[in-house]
């Protein structure tokens, strides 16, 4: 199978932008057109690694991912060329034999990829981890997602209806990324939780729908920390979420740093406290679906806990983490997919400052 990037000639830029909306190689929205010297230049940022280079595949086409490829569509997503590190960290996790990414591409169901970026690299890049972290307005955020998605159609084949075969789609699928803020969280980072160190920089993926909120205003920090956990429990384990219809997946929790605060008060000192806490108590017995419901079939039919269909198969399938505005009583969750034979788990992967991809120009010595 070629590697090679296709080569278009066009009469202009706009003249190039049109044809590759005609082609199907955009998410739609306008694109920077990724000619010879804008691609050469995100290339610089790949260190030693050869163009040609493959990173994996991207399925469902099972198109193989080089770094010249990857390069490419961080140009049209308007990555800015220190950040390819980034990136190629998104890529490996993206190609990684655990993210199942052809199925995930496949489902009709409405998944988007969340990437949190974690250590050092938050900084150097200007991931932002604050108010409106998954919103408008910070580039890297919005071009890390963006490059994902572009990269997921372009060599993975996910064009709406053709590789994609989501039902409705969802606003996710242009890209959802952010920073954790290490420093406002009471817990170890997420990427030390996963078995990195803490100076390391890691992206992680998870394939995954929302965000949805979660309101909870504190009254009491010191004791509300359980009455958070329920209420965040009983969302997580809606029966309309796939997570309770096969009964396995992972979710990913954001807490705003108020949120975070008020849990670690109520005597809850470790993320491992409280993914065991949601653990225990997001779940749904088969006793309440027949009695609300009627019907089993569209649920799980399988459960080591007989009665009782939990969200996850493990405290550590709960990704947790902080983020978000100060003072709001808003934090946030995601559910997913839960299909595919890995049962749709995230990938955890390192930015590499080495031989693969240079340190921005700020941090080199």
């Amino acid at each position: 199978m070629s590697t090679a990037a296709a080569v278009l000639t066009a009469k202009s830029e706009d003249h190039a932008v049109n044809a590759l909306h005609q082609a199907r190689r955009t998410d739609g929205l306008p694109v920077i057109v990724p000619t010879p010297e804008r691609v050469d230049r995100m290339l610089l940022h790949a260190g030693s690694m050869d163009r040609d280079l493959v990173i994996g595949t991207v399925g469902p086409a099972d198109g193989l991912l080089t770094f010249e490829l990857a390069a490419i569509n961080a140009v049209m997503a308007g990555c800015d060329p220190e950040m390819f590190p980034l990136v190629v960290a998104a890529c490996e996790a993206l190609t990684d034999p655990v993210m199942e990414i052809g199925p995930l591409q496949h489902t009709t169901h409405p998944l988007g990829i969340f990437a949190v970026v974690n250590g050092p690299a938050r900084e150097w890049f200007g991931v932002h981890s604050g108010s409106g972290a998954l919103g408008p307005g910070y580039r890297t955020n919005a071009t890390l997602g963006r490059a994902i998605r572009l990269i997921m159609i372009n060599v993975g084949g996910g064009v709406p209806g053709i590789g994609d075969m989501s039902t409705l789609g969802s606003p996710t699928k242009f890209g959802c990324s952010m920073a954790e803020d290490e420093e406002r969280s009471p817990f170890d980072a997420l990427h030390v939780s996963r078995g990195f160190a803490a100076d390391d920089s890691t992206v992680t993926l998870l394939g995954c729908d929302g965000p949805h909120s979660l309101v909870f205003q504190v009254n009491d920090p010191d004791k509300d920390g359980d009455t958070f956990l329920r209420v965040l429990a009983g969302a997580l384990a809606n029966p309309a979420w796939n997570n309770i219809h096969f009964g396995k997946g992972m979710v990913a929790v954001v807490l705003n740093p108020t949120h975070a605060d008020m849990l670690q008060k109520s005597g809850f000192t470790t993320r491992e406290a409280v993914q065991q806490r949601i653990f225990e108590l997001a779940a749904v017995s088969r006793s309440q679906i027949m009695a609300k419901f009627g019907t089993m079939a569209q649920y799980n039919q399988e459960s080591k806990d007989g009665d009782t269909i939990r969200v996850v198969n493990k405290p550590e399938d709960i990704l947790l983490l902080t983020g978000g505005g100060e003072g709001g009583g808003y934090s946030a969750y995601f559910t997913s997919w839960g299909g595919g034979l890995q049962g749709n788990m995230a990938v955890t992967k390192r930015v590499r400052f080495d031989a693969g991809c240079a340190a921005p120009v700020s941090q080199r010595s």
